[in-house]
């Protein structure tokens, strides 16, 4: 699945999901889970060094984007949707032009 997913997508859990991820993330999965259901992102969150999908049928409990697999592959234009794609674009324009603007100078 992809980690910019958007609300309403549908994913299940990958076959091979004890591969993948950290401890709590496979414990989450065991409590929570069950392989071959189909479940809806209510939202994904991502940030520098990891990344969180929230289910609409399990309210409240975090899971690893990395041990799921999308039902149907959300485009690239749907990925541009997503409001920390979004920022991280916008967070990487700045910090070029901050750099083209020192350009020349010591930092």
């Amino acid at each position: 699945m992809s980690i910019y997913a958007l609300p309403g997508h549908k994913v299940k859990l990958k076959e091979n999901y004890m591969m993948m991820g950290y401890g709590h993330d496979k414990d989450n999965i065991q409590r929570h889970l069950k392989l071959g259901e189909i479940y809806t992102v209510e939202e994904t969150m991502v940030f520098s060094s990891t990344s969180y999908v929230y289910f609409e049928e399990v309210p409240g409990i975090s899971f690893n984007p990395i041990q799921f697999d999308s039902i149907i592959p959300q485009s690239h234009e749907d990925d541009m949707k997503n409001p920390y794609l979004i920022k991280f674009i916008e967070d990487s324009a700045r910090y070029s032009q901050s750099k083209e603007g020192n350009s020349g100078e010591d930092v």
